[in-house]
């Protein structure tokens, strides 16, 4: 009896070993199995973006198959229109062909008739007309060349008068457009048409006449004179401004408004500015520019020049005082200066 049992038990051991193992065998195939959905899972996933990827492409081929097709038919249609131009070119290439030709026999027979005499005139005749269209060719290409020569100097000009800041010019209430003050003779050539802008508004200044130009073509604009003589005393002077092109050498016309300063610039007003290299002023002899050393609207150099060479102390010499900065009223005494300031602003009246 007690084998039996012992029997039964070894068998039920076994049994459960067996048991164990089958769980631990199933777990692990279990697991596998979840493995294995995971991976299909995200297989599963990846495959459904691509799908979306490859809709989205088709969607976009489909799009430029449209947009092609499109394309191919506009140029077929200019394909066609190109091919029957083509063909009317080529026609009439040919009523030319035949026009030419008939011409030509026409001429034969004409020369046959002609006396040599003249032949002789239609040929110089013809001479003359192809040395004729070979001037014209040539002055068309002079106009051309010309033409190209403005534009490029138009675009400079344009281009240099953008790098003026037009807006802080006008925002402020006087534009310096020359000061000098204790300085060396600050123009001694100046090129009509030049655009250079020099120096410090609160030194010496030459905004350059331009600048000038450009900015007092805008609108009307007051021509204010402030000067000092030796005596360190301060006068001003105003005037109605206006300031032409470089068409006319930069003719000034001034209109006298207000001021303590005698005025001496009357008689400058219509007057194109005169330098060492362009003498504009009425001095038939000579050249005011030359003789007092500095580019002004001179007229016959008797009455002012804020632009002449600058000295350091009072001069007693009177040539010597002309070759300087100086102011002659046409009435009372003349001012050697000091200082001279020449400043635009906007005028409130006559806009």
């Amino acid at each position: 009896m007690l084998d039996d049992v012992r029997l039964l038990a070894n068998g039920l051991l076994q049994l459960g070993q067996s048991l164990r193992e089958f769980v631990h065998k199933t777990k692990a195939q279990i697991n596998d199995i979840f493995q294995k959905l995971n991976i299909f899972d995200r297989s599963f996933y990846q495959l459904s973006v691509v799908t979306s990827e490859i809709k989205e492409e088709e969607e976009e081929l489909k799009k430029t198959t449209l947009f092609l097709k499109t394309n191919n038919e506009e140029i077929r249609n200019m394909s066609l229109e190109i091919n029957s131009k083509v063909d009317n070119i080529l026609q009439d290439r040919s009523q030319l062909k035949s026009q030419v030709g008939n011409l030509e026999k026409k001429l034969q027979g004409l020369s046959q008739t002609v006396v040599p005499l003249e032949l002789q005139e239609i040929a110089a005749l013809k001479n003359v007309i192809d040395t004729q269209e070979k001037s014209i060719k040539d002055l068309l290409k002079c106009v051309k060349e010309q033409h190209e020569q403005l534009n490029s100097q138009k675009n400079k000009i344009k281009s240099l008068e953008e790098k003026i800041n037009y807006d802080s010019l006008q925002d402020t209430a006087e534009k310096v457009a020359d000061s000098i003050q204790e300085a060396p003779n600050l123009l001694k050539y100046l090129i009509i048409n030049s655009t250079n802008t020099s120096a410090d508004a609160n030194d010496e200044f030459w905004l350059g006449l331009a600048k000038i130009y450009s900015i007092a073509r805008q609108r009307n604009y007051i021509l204010s004179i402030e000067l000092e003589d030796w005596k360190e005393e301060r006068r001003l002077i105003e005037y109605m401004f206006t300031l032409e092109g470089p068409a006319s050498d930069y003719t000034i016309r001034l209109t006298y408004l207000s001021g303590n300063l005698p005025d001496a610039m009357s008689n400058h007003t219509g007057m194109m500015f005169s330098t060492k290299d362009k003498d504009n002023d009425k001095l038939e002899e000579s050249s005011c520019a030359r003789i007092y050393s500095g580019g002004w609207w001179f007229n016959a150099c008797g009455d002012s020049n804020l632009n002449g060479r600058y000295t350091w102390m009072r001069v007693r010499n009177r040539s010597q005082r002309r070759k300087g900065l100086y102011w002659r009223p046409g009435k009372g005494s003349s001012y050697t200066l000091k200082f001279t300031k020449i400043s635009i602003r906007p005028s409130s009246q006559f806009q």
